[in-house]
């Protein structure tokens, strides 16, 4: 999912709702000229019940799921900065010697990973590409932590536990990025709200109403879409993580 998409899909329901409202008032305007048969509908308010409740539980889901993964994204933001602090605290287990050294690795990790991060990106291809440079500074910092606990023992053990546990949450953090709905979901919301926006307007022309009521119903509807999918790009769109980030930005400023 790229930014494109974000921004085209609801826009698509927009006017696409805006059709099918007109198309719907058109046809209850043409059947309410012509001779209808009394109790021609009958039971219409059932079926019309019905789509408008399917729409909203599909808009509910979905809104859910990407929430609940925005959240998931923060989590491990906080994860991350919590066993990195861990590390940088179990640097003290080790030989002496081995301190400044393993300690500027880790700074230099945290640096590349935060450039990474802060960079503006449209999608998981191009953040698995920036999160590349880190992979230099992640391979050194290991590299110098193996080498600095080649004497055994409890501390060190615990040291590369505190650093593994860092680099597993790295991996999910950029694992995540890539866990979106299949196109087809969103497609099955837009395809929902123009059937919902054909009943609705068929419902509203027979009354008249004024094209105020079906513009706020097309867009509540697209600017539902429009965060939902917002939320699954929580670097490129306009609700973001970066604030989350700021827990490894203090950590970072924190080791001097």
């Amino acid at each position: 999912m790229t930014v494109g998409w974000v921004v085209a899909m609801p826009l698509a329901l927009l006017f696409g709702m805006l059709a099918c409202l007109e198309a719907g008032s058109r046809l209850a305007l043409r059947a309410a000229a012509g001779d209808q048969p009394e109790g021609a509908r009958a039971g219409l308010a059932a079926i019309e019940g019905a789509i408008f409740a399917l729409c909203g539980l599909l808009l509910a889901f979905a809104f859910s799921g990407a929430a609940s993964r925005f959240d998931l994204r923060r989590a491990l933001v906080l994860s991350e900065a919590n066993a990195l602090g861990t590390a940088w605290l179990r640097v003290d287990l080790l030989p002496e010697t081995a301190h400044p050294g393993v300690r500027d690795h880790l700074r230099r990790y945290v640096d590349a990973r935060l450039v990474a991060y802060e960079e503006r990106h449209q999608g998981h291809g191009e953040l698995a590409e920036l999160l590349q440079a880190a992979n230099a500074p992640r391979a050194a910092l290991w590299s110098a932590s193996v080498e600095a606990t080649r004497g055994g023992g409890p501390g060190p053990a615990l040291f590369l536990q505190a650093l593994n546990e860092a680099f597993d949450v790295a991996d999910s953090r950029l694992a995540v990025t890539s866990f979106h709905p299949p196109v087809m979901v969103y497609v099955l919301l837009v395809g929902m709200g123009c059937l919902a926006a054909l009943v609705a307007g068929w419902g509203l022309g027979a009354s008249r109403s004024t094209r105020f009521h079906r513009v706020v119903f097309a867009g509540a509807v697209s600017c539902v879409v429009y965060v939902t999918m917002d939320l699954e790009l929580p670097r490129s769109g306009l609700v973001r993580v970066d604030a989350t980030d700021g827990l490894l930005r203090n950590l970072r400023a924190s080791w001097r």
